[in-house]
């Protein structure tokens, strides 16, 4: 073959190896850099190149390898481009930095190459900054998964499992992911859980993507349950379908154990108040019956009748705190319920004042009232907020010295509707006591051994009662010897509907109507004997019995119309009574009244289930008794 040929054929193969090499170069996915060995200088540079750096390949190509080398000075470029050309190869890793000062992860492939018949250092660099970061989560995420203290777990859509963390093999008692992958997922849960699991909760989490419920798992090792705040989510493919299921969940064992405890004691608690209250109410039941014959009575001497007011202010105290107790403990429970009408605050007010001034009377107090000229209209349960208000009241009075000063007074207030003030010159409250005043069982003193009568409930129920109406209340006191005052704020209703007035109380109305023949059943023989004196003072005429087989017989007997029944009583109870008599002919139209000393919702229930007509808690006054008994007779069931 002739030279010229040759060279040509030389020259043309070169120009195809270059040309190959040029289109490699630009459209290499990799950014790539030319380097000069002797200096460093930065000799040509792709698109991908110039881009990841953020700058022109003209701007790149006036640069040093140096200038966007993070790690390395310029000598030690030069030294490690020589150690690249005496090897003939190095890959390493790096950071470079871009024009904006970025610094970029880069993996770096190295060689020498002959470019124009001049040796030069091509660098070919991949970018794994991204891929590094989400390496760096990944491994975030394990480390954070199995050092989580929650049962994290994953299984396929047929709850075969798949990956359980450490912490949720350790709950359950599996030691290894073996073990786990061998465990259908309803094994997990106790067998009388799994129906409800797998055929209801499994499937709304398909549906919705998220469901949880509190549920108990097994421990494998001992049978012990674990209670678990199970929360379920689905796992997805690339198609966004369904692929399995995963769960982060959380022992609450001891949660639950401590919700339990804390029931069991509010059960208790609830327990313990009823039977206090039972327990009082049957010696004040006498108490009260002989009040009220002796009132029914009269006397003409002073002594026996101040003796007698006496007995029927302080028995009557007795009462009302039995009932704050009662009261204040079921509005703690959301179990207090209000009987809401239209009625005026003057109306609420002066039923109020009614009910403490016997007190503020007898202490020499002086009482003044201060109200708007017009009415004021709210939506409210009468009696209810005037307990609130009597409670306010006592305690005003309770804490005046004889003598002293208390003032009620009312002013509409644009932001509330209305704000009802009670205020007293008496002891006053310390700054340390104002912020607790309202807490349960806490009462003001003068000093530290300065103790007052009472429960310390008053005010806890007065708050309570007054934001079930849908208002506030705070205290206000200068401090220890400045008296203080009570203000109430009540949202009030439209003028324009006014209340209708109350009917005509007949609280002291003790007129028999027509007479009644009466049964009273109680074991304690003391409340039957006085309450019957009473009853045949009023009108009646009255039989006693002392046990449910006694009372039963003489209903048949005697076929009174009315029966006051005791509910506890030994033998046979009052329910299982009056369910005895009902089944009887005779009986189906005698009205029988549970006179009780038990009082809960429950005791209630029970009641109208087995048959009484009116459930009343003792003591019951005379005026009560007298409503009830000319109520007309029932007519035949």
């Amino acid at each position: 073959m002739p030279a010229a040929t040759a060279r040509k054929q030389a020259e043309a193969a070169l120009r195809e190896s270059e040309e190959r090499y040029r289109t490699i170069f630009e459209l290499s996915p990799s950014g790539i850099i030319v380097v000069s060995p002797d200096s460093g200088t930065i000799l040509d540079c792709n698109d991908t190149a110039a881009r990841n750096l953020g700058y022109s390949r003209e701007e790149l190509t006036r640069l040093r390898i140096a200038d966007i080398d993070a790690l390395e000075s310029p000598a030690d470029v030069l030294a490690h481009i020589a150690r690249v050309r005496a090897a003939g190869h190095e890959r390493f890793a790096t950071r470079q930095r871009t024009m904006g000062g970025e610094l970029r992860e880069v993996v770096v492939e190295a060689r020498p190459v002959t470019l124009n018949g001049r040796t030069a250092m091509l660098a070919v660099f991949e970018d794994v900054t991204e891929r590094k970061r989400l390496e760096e989560q990944r491994q975030q995420f394990v480390s954070l998964v199995e050092n989580s203290t929650d049962f994290i777990g994953m299984c396929d859509l047929e709850f075969k499992p798949f990956y359980l963390n450490a912490a949720g093999m350790r709950m359950v008692g599996l030691e290894s992911l073996a073990q786990v992958r061998q465990t259908p997922v309803w094994e997990f849960l106790f067998p009388e859980d799994r129906r409800v699991a797998m055929e209801q909760f499994f499937p709304r989490v398909l549906r919705e993507g998220l469901r949880e419920m509190e549920i108990r798992f097994r421990h494998f090792a001992t049978g012990a349950p674990i209670w678990m705040l199970w929360s379920v989510f689905t796992l997805q493919d690339s198609d966004g379908r369904p692929s399995g299921y995963a769960t982060v969940s959380r022992d609450i064992t001891e949660r639950r154990r401590l919700d339990d405890a804390l029931r069991n004691a509010n059960r208790r608690k609830d327990e313990f108040l009823a039977t206090l209250a039972h327990e009082l109410r049957n010696p004040l039941a006498p108490i009260r019956n002989a009040v009220d014959i002796l009132k029914l009575q009269g006397s003409a001497d002073s002594n026996t009748q101040a003796a007698c007011d006496i007995l029927d202010r302080h028995s009557r105290q007795l009462v009302r705190l039995v009932d704050d107790l009662l009261d204040v403990n079921r509005i703690g429970r959301g179990k207090l319920q209000l009987r809401r009408e239209r009625v005026e605050l003057s109306t609420v007010l002066a039923e109020a004042l009614e009910g403490a001034s016997p007190r503020v009377l007898a202490a020499g107090q002086e009482l003044s009232v201060s109200l708007p000229p017009e009415p004021v209209c709210l939506d409210a349960d009468p009696v209810r907020l005037a307990q609130a208000f009597v409670n306010l009241l006592n305690n005003a009075s309770k804490y005046t010295d004889r003598g002293g000063r208390i003032r009620v007074s009312a002013e509409r207030n644009a932001a509330a509707g209305v704000a009802v003030t009670v205020a007293d010159t008496g002891i006053g409250i310390a700054p340390e006591q104002l912020a607790r005043i309202f807490d349960m069982f806490t009462q003001a003193r003068a000093s530290a051994t300065d103790p007052q009568p009472g429960f310390g409930i008053g005010l806890a129920l007065a708050r309570g009662l007054v934001e079930m109406h849908g208002g506030r209340i705070e205290a206000r006191s200068e401090g220890a010897g400045c008296g203080s005052a009570f203000v109430v704020y009540l949202p009030v209703v439209d003028d324009t509907l006014s209340a209708q007035p109350a009917p005509a109380g007949d609280a002291e109305d003790h007129t028999a109507g027509a007479a009644r023949r009466l049964l009273v059943v109680d074991d304690e023989q003391l409340v039957a004997k006085s309450l019957a004196v009473l009853l045949r003072l009023l009108g009646h005429a009255v039989e006693v019995a002392h046990d449910g087989f006694e009372a039963i017989a003489a209903a048949e007997r005697s076929n009174p119309d009315v029966i006051l029944l005791d509910v506890g009583m030994p033998k046979l109870d009052g329910y299982a009574v009056c369910r005895r008599i009902r089944e009887q002919p005779w009986g189906k139209a005698m009205r029988i009244v549970a006179l009780t000393g038990w009082g809960m919702e429950e005791d209630r229930r029970q009641s109208a289930e087995a048959g009484f007509d009116g459930h009343l808690v003792k003591p019951v006054d005379a005026s009560t008794l007298s409503k009830l008994l000319r109520e007309p007779l029932m007519a035949k069931r």
